[in-house]
């Protein structure tokens, strides 16, 4: 399974209850469909945005980032994704594909010698 980055844009001002619900949510389908979650990193939660955005008839300026690793087949990238840009508390969602081998010496800090 490749490993996937996933930057996402989420509203700033929801609470923190309704951010971890929809965190919960998108991990338990990442588990479900035989993924695995590999690192989760929040920001801060009153972003500035660089510029003015739009979701669902409303203008957004400021937000909050967040960014997950995870393995999963392709068919459960799309099916997360959809997920997401339909969740109203979501304004963007970024994934990349991440080159296996050079990720994961850098999340783990492999040594070179290392075989994985």
């Amino acid at each position: 399974m490749p490993l996937y980055e996933f930057l996402t844009i989420t509203k700033a001002g929801i609470p923190k209850v309704v951010f971890e619900d929809m965190l919960r949510t998108t991990i338990k389908s990442i588990l479900d469909k035989g993924g695995a979650v590999r690192s989760i990193k929040p920001f801060k939660s009153q972003v500035e945005l660089p510029y003015k955005m739009k979701k669902n008839k409303e203008w957004h300026t400021h937000g909050r980032f967040w960014l997950m690793h995870f393995y999963a087949s392709p068919q459960v990238l799309s099916l997360i994704s959809r997920e997401l840009k339909n969740d109203p508390t979501t304004i963007r969602v970024n994934m990349v594909n991440v080159s296996r081998e050079s990720s994961l010496k850098n999340l783990l800090g492999v040594p070179d010698k290392t075989i994985l």
